[in-house]
């Protein structure tokens, strides 16, 4: 019996050092599961690529890739000792326009992977992303569950070099660059001395990672999100119902 409180534990661990940042939004929607559900997703039961061993002993991971594959990166880290940290601030719901529904599957399916680990929410942390979550074209009764992230999603540079971290590695399924959410984030970091690469998930390949920050960085962030119009619902995560058009568009209500 999967329910969302015990899943979110399983990959949240309570008091562990970086379940705060863990968004809980997502899993609640283990409760509208059903027996196919979990029997669909494949997480990649023998995924570890070779290059997890050769991730620097001072560098904070950002999975920046489509949600599936990212639970599936995420449970790899986990089994060589890495503290996965799920980030999704979504939700699922009939007619979503980012589908969502087999990664909260994986989180279900992974969360009895991560219990049997015999330690685990203090390694080196791993910020899981959907690599997607701005992807899609909104349209009247949609539920528009498509997400940014924001810099406090995440930890500050002094609390990562607090735990020895000097480093951020983002892993990604292409040499082409994040989006302008996690470059505003990333933006950051690099201001305030921490190290910036990126890798490619396929292949290993690592290159360093340049952020130009500044106030344009902030106007290109805040006009890229502004632009998608995304929804927030009572809880405080991304997700909404698009309202359908009135039959004149001059009226109010």
């Amino acid at each position: 019996m999967h329910t969302p409180q015990d899943v979110f534990d399983a990959w949240a661990p309570p008091g562990a050092r970086w379940s705060p940042w863990a968004k809980p939004s997502l899993f609640f929607g283990v409760t509208a599961l059903i027996p196919e559900d979990l029997a669909a997703p494949e997480i990649g039961q023998e995924l570890s690529p070779s290059w997890i061993d050769r991730v620097p002993k001072d560098a904070a991971l950002v999975v920046d890739m489509p949600a599936l594959e990212s639970v599936a990166l995420g449970l790899a880290l986990a089994a060589r000792g890495h503290a996965p940290v799920p980030l999704f601030n979504t939700s699922t719901n009939r007619g979503e326009i980012l589908p969502v529904r087999a990664a909260v599957a994986a989180l279900a399916l992974g969360a009895d992977r991560l219990r049997a680990l015999p330690s685990r929410g203090d390694g080196l942390p791993a910020f899981l992303l959907d690599s997607q979550r701005l992807v899609g074209r909104p349209m009247p009764g949609q539920y528009d569950n498509r997400w940014a992230i924001m810099p406090q999603d995440f930890p500050s540079a002094a609390f990562l070099g607090s735990h020895g971290i000097r480093r951020v590695v983002v892993v990604r399924p292409s040499e082409k660059g994040p989006e302008p959410d996690l470059l505003h984030v990333l933006s950051r970091y690099e201001r305030d001395g921490l190290e910036l690469s990126q890798l490619v998930a396929l292949n290993g390949k690592t290159q360093p990672l340049r952020v130009a920050g500044g106030w344009w960085q902030r106007i290109l962030f805040a006009f890229s999100v502004a632009r998608r119009s995304l929804k927030r619902n009572a809880a405080g995560g991304f997700g909404a119902i698009i309202p359908e058009m009135t039959a004149n568009p001059r009226a109010f209500g």
